[in-house]
């Protein structure tokens, strides 16, 4: 196996290999071009699919078949936060060397959400400058989420995205209709079930959330940092 370039963590898994008679992929290109694109979205209480591909910042919104002209209010929040809790860039044509197509400066699922924001509008540099980013959390294992922290008009806000049951652990509301409303039970199963829809259809998943953290702009990331750690605060 060594001499063919395969490198094998378990040899059970060789053993396995060799009593597979059928191997199903995907072509969205995940595997074959490791790159990611956001399809769906559920905001607002309502499913909405997103058209475009790979990383070109291209395609428009529709529900239940009919275009969006406009994003609402919720829709332009939730895409902000996924466009704020990310580490990585999205580059231009023009500034690759290749100058034929969008790419990348990172992971491509955090590019995924960066393309979907700014389908919908935002301006990511923009976005970037206006709100500083003052430090972040990286994904871990037990946590199950990732944490960005910006300065928004003088106040210190987190915004997470992670693995949506754990994120729903965390949170005591909910966006529906461009408010903001307490998460009762019966909003937390119909999340779930969401969840469960996307993931039957063979797409990732993730939740996104965020908090304005009891913090001036004084405080030090050090400070923050050390706090966020041991705090278990809701998303």
């Amino acid at each position: 196996m060594v001499k063919k370039n395969v490198l094998v963590k378990r040899l059970s898994a060789v053993e396995t290999l060799g009593c597979t008679t059928v191997i199903c992929t995907d072509k969205t290109g995940t595997l074959t071009t490791n790159e990611m694109t956001a399809t769906r979205v559920w905001v607002n209480g309502k499913t909405i699919d997103v058209s475009g591909a790979q990383y070109e910042p291209v395609g428009g919104f529709y529900h239940r078949g009919v275009v969006l002209s406009r994003q609402s209010s919720g829709e332009r929040d939730a895409g902000a936060v996924r466009c704020l809790c990310s580490v990585q860039q999205l580059r231009s044509p023009a500034a690759c060397r290749s100058g034929e197509r969008w790419t990348i400066g990172g992971d491509p699922t955090e590019a995924a959400l960066l393309v979907m924001a700014a389908k919908g509008g935002i301006d990511i540099t923009t976005r970037n400058k206006a709100l500083p980013r003052i430090g972040h959390l990286p994904f871990e294992s037990v946590r199950k989420r990732m944490t960005c922290v910006n300065l928004v008009d003088g106040s210190v806000v987190a915004h997470v995205k992670g693995a949506p049951a754990e994120m729903l652990a965390l949170c005591t509301s909910i966006l529906l209709n461009d408010r903001v409303e307490p998460l009762t039970d019966e909003q937390r199963q119909v999340v779930l079930a969401e969840n469960d829809a996307m993931a039957r259809d063979g797409l990732r998943v993730l939740a996104v959330g965020r908090r304005p953290l009891p913090f001036s702009e004084g405080f030090t990331w050090r400070t923050l940092s050390g706090t966020l750690s041991s705090w278990a605060w809701p998303a």
